[in-house]
């Protein structure tokens, strides 16, 4: 997973990452491993992390 949020770190100049119930997201098969493997806090940091490290800007958008 740490390589694949690098490279799309490095493609996008701007993440944005907004808050999604885990009950959505385990309806989707790609983002139920995300929610139930690893917890979606600790996917946000590493993003963050990884987004920082690629000179991208990350932003949380919280409605």
């Amino acid at each position: 997973m740490g390589l694949k949020l690098l490279l799309l770190a490095k493609k996008c100049s701007l993440i944005v990452v907004g808050d999604v119930p885990c009950k959505f997201m385990n309806r989707n098969k790609k983002l139920s491993g995300i929610s139930l493997d690893s917890g979606i806090g600790m996917f946000k940091s590493m993003l963050k992390y990884k987004a920082v490290r690629a000179a991208s800007t990350y932003k949380k958008n919280s409605s």
